[in-house]
């Protein structure tokens, strides 16, 4: 039997005193009701889902794993995750097929689970952690260094 691993990652927030994100909370949700649903299917093609919940509490954790925004859904190769639309902000912009939406709904994750096991790429190209996530480790990004081989 295959194995489709899908990984939630969410940035530990209690150096802020902060003990759950209501709007991770609500993405999981989601992301759990879409598991169930295509679950059964993903069982007729022989494939077992493996559903993780990460909690990333350093900045070389989130570069480890490749994280720039909380929360990030990894499903096999394929990443979604929401734009921090500023630094002290929660609010995210999560972007599907030319729309913008502030929380995504359920058939996008279905989308996104089918899309991970087919072995799609990531959705879109990821930047550097958000300013909105390092406030979370106690640091700002450091800027980008101009000229040199890889600017």
């Amino acid at each position: 039997m295959k194995t489709l691993k899908i990984n939630f990652y969410q940035v530990d927030m209690s150096k802020k005193g902060i003990s759950t994100c209501s709007s991770c909370d609500t993405i999981q949700q989601k992301l759990d009701q879409a598991v169930h649903t295509v679950r059964p299917l993903l069982a007729d093609l022989n494939v077992e889902i493996e559903k993780n919940v990460i909690t990333v509490r350093t900045e070389e954790e989130a570069r480890t794993h490749r994280i720039t925004a909380s929360p990030t859904i990894r499903i096999g190769n394929f990443d979604l995750f929401p734009e921090h639309a500023g630094e002290e902000s929660e609010e995210r912009a999560w972007s599907w097929k030319n729309e913008t939406f502030s929380e995504p709904g359920r058939e996008i994750f279905i989308e996104a689970i089918l899309r991970g096991y087919l072995g799609e790429v990531k959705q879109k190209e990821k930047k550097e952690i958000s300013p909105y996530v390092m406030q979370f480790f106690g640091k700002q990004p450091e800027p980008a260094v101009a000229g040199g081989c890889c600017s």
